[in-house]
């Protein structure tokens, strides 16, 4: 990384490298000296991927439903070290203050003061990811209930009971994949046709191109799809990794209600077939113009 930030050995995601290097920024602004810097950096990193890997709408902060959504990932059995485990209103309340939103600085600056939840995070990190093992993303949650009702529908002899428990999961496998929508992993496969693992200009043409309507439309300008891969691309690379794409596609409203229309629910794959109404562009849903300052990115759901 550059500007002096020393990454640490645990891999790290594109989004988690842009966090670090915002918080180096911040910290240089402020008159540190980068040993200082880069010291506060690597103890912060393990918080930094955590705090990326619970994030699962990207929005750069954490809500008080992706809290719940740790602290149920977390195992039962809490700290014995006697630690203290405190109510979730004193955690939220530590944590982000009374805006019901944890940005990255206060987690990573507010997190020591709950030393029942870091010691329980601590203790069931992934030494080699550095994410939580225990913890499930949407994209998990949705694979292991699609694992689920396909065991259950492969049982030609269920019972009333299970046959209530297979369309129960069968209706919690569709409110998950219209919640992750266009901004998934299964998505971002679709587009990326080479399988390299990077969406390229070529392959967000040919998706913007497939979709009715767009053909003729004003994202295959010129200077629209440059500003679309902008907004994307937060390193500047000119392609779209994974984590870019789950992380700011939120941020193209106008794209993702175009795209989101056309997501399968029985797949979770865009099909261009289905039809129905168009979900109208909210005000701010524009296509950013190619020349607009590049944003932070917000980190993804890891």
């Amino acid at each position: 990384m550059g500007g002096g930030v020393s990454m640490p050995a645990v891999p790290v995601s594109a989004s988690t490298e842009a966090a670090l290097k915002k918080l180096y920024e911040e910290k240089k602004a402020a008159g540190e000296e980068d040993d200082a810097i880069n010291a506060a950096l690597a103890a912060a990193t393990p918080a930094v991927i955590v705090f990326n890997q619970i994030d699962i709408d990207g929005s750069g902060s954490i809500d008080t439903g992706e809290l719940k959504r740790l602290l149920k990932g977390l195992p039962r059995n809490k700290p014995t070290d006697g630690s203290p485990f405190v109510p979730f209103e004193e955690m939220a309340s530590t944590l982000g203050g009374d805006d019901a939103q944890i940005s990255l600085l206060e987690w990573v600056d507010n997190l020591a003061k709950l030393p029942g939840l870091k010691t329980a995070i601590e203790s069931n990190l992934d030494p080699a990811t550095g994410k939580l093992a225990t913890y499930l993303s949407l994209e998990a949650r949705l694979e292991k209930l699609a694992a689920d009702v396909m065991i259950l529908e492969m049982n030609e002899n269920r019972t009333d009971e299970e046959n209530e428990k297979l369309e129960s999961k069968r209706n919690d496998v569709s409110k998950l994949r219209a919640k992750i929508g266009s901004g998934s992993i299964r998505v971002f496969e679709q587009i990326d046709a080479d399988k390299s693992g990077k969406i390229e200009r070529a392959d967000l043409m040919k998706i913007l191109g497939e979709l009715p309507g767009t053909q003729e439309g004003e994202y295959l300008r010129e200077d629209n799809l440059d500003g679309l891969i902008k907004a994307l691309d937060v390193d500047g690379d000119g392609i779209i990794d994974m984590d870019e794409w789950i992380a700011q596609l939120d941020k193209i409203p106008l794209l993702k209600a175009q795209l989101d229309q056309y997501i399968d629910p029985a797949t979770g794959l865009i099909n261009t077939e289905l039809t129905g109404p168009m979900k109208p562009p909210t005000a701010e849903a524009t296509i950013p113009p190619a020349d607009a300052p590049a944003e932070e990115a917000a980190p993804a759901a890891e």
